[in-house]
């Protein structure tokens, strides 16, 4: 029988583990959630408003196993980005899709596909749900470093960039935390497959307002480009392929295979993703729109460093550029629009170095702590354990480190 986006979509939510929605467990909530002093037909009118509100989301989602939470995330980077692409269709030749379905997934890896099962241009953009945990936690920890606490940009206290090399070595040495949280959530990704291993915490009001700049940015990066795909008409002629170029990932053990393209056409989606990434983030101007881009690619690389210093092998299939190149690309295009983002990509690629330099430190410190202790090395250990040892001496590892680097 053919199945068509939305079936298969269902499909995988139901592997995942997802449960039909129940407006029942949000009633509950929404009883605990508003004041028990309120007079009783204050509190149902607010209960029957919200409730309302449920049930018009409800009718917008995909498959009744669509989890709403993330789903509403999807849908606002979804509007967004199509928003910008109606913007720029009148200087481009966008192929817009007819039938396209979009829904979330526990895939294992922080990615977005897109899929065309039947070869009928009936296309599904499956997003893991490990993507928006992912994106949350890296922009934390990267805005951590990036942001100058002695100056406020406004009345209500938000930060701005710095973006000297001298304050960001100033702030690896005296916020460990920034590190040891950017460690955590790589290293968490790079041995079991998913950021939610990492540990989850909020920030103070006046960082959240830079990384969730950097989030909201990585995040339409990543839909635009599988979007752009399908506006750059790469899957018109698709075909099958053979097995040695084919890409999968998994999904409850269960290998998907992935549309496959090639490095000119990832670096085409690439390119055009910024574009849309940056003309969707409204109320920013441009090099701080780029910021959240740029990051997405410092994150391929040194996940791509990080698997072949654990697995020894590629993260990237041979139908994809290196994340370097791919990086690279980008910010040349935009370089001849945009001057402004010359800084950003320096401080980044700054960034990047004396992350990777500190993460592979506390690698090798910890692996030789478990070799010790348990004589297994730490990717054949439980997470929990290495993630233990990271929180309790990493303060300790990272000052010895800089220590040896004077």
């Amino acid at each position: 029988m053919k199945k068509n986006s939305i079936d298969r979509l269902r499909e995988y939510q139901i592997k995942s583990g997802y449960t039909p929605f129940d407006l029942s467990q949000y009633e509950a909530v929404a009883d605990l959630c508003i004041p028990a002093d309120m007079p009783a037909e204050v509190r149902q009118a607010l209960k029957n408003a919200a409730l309302d509100k449920l049930r018009a989301t409800m009718k917008q989602l995909p498959t009744e196993y669509q989890e709403l939470g993330w789903f509403e995330v999807l849908q606002d980077l979804y509007e967004r980005i199509q928003k910008a692409a109606v913007l720029m269709s009148e200087k481009n030749k966008f192929t817009f899709p007819d039938k396209l379905t979009y829904g979330t997934a526990a895939i294992d890896s922080f990615t977005a596909f897109v899929e065309d099962y039947n070869h009928d241009q009936d296309y599904l953009i499956l997003v893991s749900d490990e993507l928006f945990t992912f994106a949350n936690l890296l922009s934390k920890s990267i805005g951590m470093l990036l942001i100058d606490p002695s100056e406020k940009t406004d009345a209500d206290g938000r930060l701005q960039f710095n973006l000297d090399t001298s304050h960001i070595d100033h702030m690896l040495m005296t916020n460990h935390e920034a590190v040891i949280r950017f460690a955590d959530l790589i290293f968490a990704y790079a041995i079991t497959n998913h950021a939610s291993n990492a540990k989850q915490y909020t920030p103070e009001f006046s960082l959240a307002t830079i990384s969730s700049m950097f989030r909201e940015s990585f995040e339409l990066f990543i839909l635009g480009h599988e979007y752009s795909h399908l506006l750059r008409g790469h899957f018109s002629d698709w075909t099958t392929v053979a097995a040695d170029t084919k890409h999968y990932v998994e999904l409850n053990k269960e290998k998907i295979e992935i549309m496959v393209t090639n490095w000119l056409q990832e670096t085409e989606a690439d390119v055009l993703a910024a574009y849309l990434a940056i003309t969707a983030m409204e109320d920013c101007d441009f090099a701080s729109s780029y910021a959240g881009v740029d990051i997405s690619s410092i994150t391929l690389i040194i996940l791509e460093r990080m698997e072949i210093e654990l697995k020894g092998k590629t993260l990237y299939p041979v139908t994809h550029p290196p994340a370097e190149v791919r990086r690279e690309v980008v910010y040349r295009h935009l370089l001849d629009v945009n001057q402004d983002i010359k800084g950003i990509y320096e401080a980044n690629t700054y960034v990047v170095d004396a992350l990777w330099n500190r993460c592979m430190y506390l690698l090798t410190r910890l692996n030789e702590l478990l070799q010790g202790a348990v004589n297994h090395s730490l990717i054949n250990v439980p997470y929990f354990l290495t993630q233990r040892l990271l929180y309790r001496i990493g303060d300790k590892l990272l000052s010895d480190f800089e220590e040896a680097a004077k």
